[in-house]
């Protein structure tokens, strides 16, 4: 039955089709302002030569040691401890180095890149999937909104952008076709994306088992290139550094699994997915729900990946320390599959009033997720006080004659001569080798402080491990800064020097 005309000569299906149009404006709006703010912040900071989040200076140390040809896995020692990461953000981030020098940008600006890339890969599977410009821009948008919830962390100098964007271009691969050549590829990406973060193993995992579901000969190679190269990779590094590799990434990670806290195991379901996320999840699901029923096997790849990287975030997540850039690669996976519902929508015949609806009511939950994911921008970028206060602190620093120890931040406080393996890495080691090289690194560090060859300490908290001895030999303690407000990284522990322990009388 035709629709009736309304009064005006205005028909209901030409209102809807109003509606349903001016609320595909809004969504096309939100997403292009969820990019553009997303852009502005990492211009603004991009150079920016402090921390933006307490180990970025770090990876800079690590860095370093590649640029000067020393080796990244070894002994622990107070000098240095490397973080439980694979090298390969490290290694690309040193090339970079060659070009920009050594220093923060060289390591954003291969996050940063890394994001891009990341938004490219999300609009490219949704708009091949759909041949809608429009659903690939809303997924584009999505996945950009969430730079915020899931930690501001697209830019900084961390690895979580280039294990994603290699990841994402595996999974685009394996879906784009059951060739040899581009099963070797993704095979390939997920090798690399390996070398960046472990959550790789997981993701490849249940990813091969989908492919092997819908073509079990498809899923066996992918599966055998997959695990030679990463045995090949992994293997070799583990044996080029006489075992310190596979101490670092493999065993101290593994015995992080003690640590998981009991609250995070729900609270990534209610908080992090269904608050934070849930409407672009409950379009997700749709997708699922209809390749799954609707076209047979070829759904497995999707589910195979939203599985894997879900739980790649959900694992980290839960445990100590697991902090909201453990959600990067669920909210990019759920991004993809709820743009490719926003497309399938669209492309559906709107003659029927159940089909306008539904195109209304997709927008309305892509509008209310762009609407909960809102924030402030101006927080996200370092202020000309913040510059101010660590430059002041570096002159302080330089003040001091002889050795300075700042263990709760890397590379920054070289430039004053200060030195010391990064807190996190430190604690690593104490807290889960106790019967190894934990008790060896400490002692270490004691004889570090009794032989009087550190002439401060700067502490962001009083509870550094080795606190009594700082209060032993370094009984004067002044406050680090003027100000109490500034110089606070925009991401992470929101920690800063509070006080430098000097030698003599209290």
């Amino acid at each position: 039955m035709k629709d009736a005309p309304m009064p005006h000569g205005t028909s209901p299906a030409a209102l809807a089709r109003l509606i349903a149009d001016i609320l595909s404006l809004a969504c096309v709006v939100a997403s292009l302002a969820a990019l553009g703010s997303y852009l502005v912040i990492t211009v603004s900071r991009l150079g920016y030569p402090f921390d933006l989040e307490w180990m970025e200076g770090g990876m800079v140390d690590h860095v370093a040691r590649i640029r000067a040809g020393q080796p990244l896995y070894v002994s622990p020692s107070p000098a240095f401890v490397p973080f439980t990461y694979p090298p390969l953000f490290c290694w690309t981030a040193a090339v970079v180095a060659r070009v920009v020098g050594l220093g923060y940008p060289a390591l954003r600006i291969v996050a940063f890149a890394s994001s891009l890339a990341c938004v490219a890969l999300i609009g490219n599977i949704v708009r091949r999937e759909t041949r809608s410009l429009y659903a690939a821009v809303v997924a584009m948008g999505l996945w950009a909104a969430t730079y915020r919830t899931s930690g501001a962390w697209f830019d900084i100098a961390r690895a979580d952008c280039l294990f994603l964007a290699l990841t994402l271009g595996s999974f685009s691969l394996v879906r784009c076709g059951a060739s040899r050549r581009m099963d070797a590829l993704a095979a390939l990406l997920l090798v690399l994306a390996s070398l960046t973060k472990q959550t790789a193993f997981a993701v490849a995992i249940v990813l091969i088992c989908a492919v092997a579901v819908m073509d079990f000969r498809r899923g066996l190679f992918l599966g055998i290139v997959t695990v030679v190269g990463m045995s090949a990779c992994h293997g070799t590094l583990h044996l080029a550094t006489q075992g310190w590799y596979g101490y670092y990434v493999f065993d101290l990670p593994r015995r992080f699994t003690g640590r998981v806290l009991g609250p995070e195991i729900l609270a990534f379901w209610t908080r992090d997915v269904l608050l934070n996320f849930g409407f672009a999840a409950l379009l997700a699901v749709a997708w699922l729900v209809r390749t799954i029923v609707g076209r047979g096997g070829s759904g497995w790849i999707d589910l195979g990946m939203a599985a894997g990287m879900v739980a790649g975030a959900w694992l980290p997540r839960m445990q100590y320390g697991g902090y909201d850039n453990t959600l990067i690669p669920a909210y990019a996976i759920l991004a993809v599959l709820a743009g490719l519902t926003v497309g399938v929508v669209r492309d559906r015949n709107e003659k029927r009033p159940s089909r306008r609806h539904l195109r209304m009511a997709v927008a309305v939950l892509c509008l209310g997720q762009f609407a909960r994911l809102t924030y402030d921008p101006r927080a996200q970028i370092p202020t000309t006080r913040d510059r101010r206060e660590g430059q002041w602190l570096l002159e302080m620093l330089a003040s001091i004659e002889g050795e300075v120890l700042v263990p709760y931040h890397g590379f920054w406080p070289s430039r004053a001569g200060a030195t010391g393996a990064h807190r996190m890495a430190v604690s690593d080691v104490l807290g889960c080798d106790p019967k190894g090289q934990g008790p060896i690194l400490r002692a270490q560090f004691s004889d570090l402080r009794s032989s009087g060859r550190i002439s401060a300490v700067v502490l962001d908290r009083d509870d550094w491990f080795f606190m009594d001895e700082v209060n032993r030999h370094y009984p004067r303690a002044m406050p680090a800064f003027r100000d109490s407000t500034t110089f606070r990284p925009r991401t992470g522990w929101p920690i800063r020097p509070m006080w430098i322990y000097l030698p003599g009388e209290s």
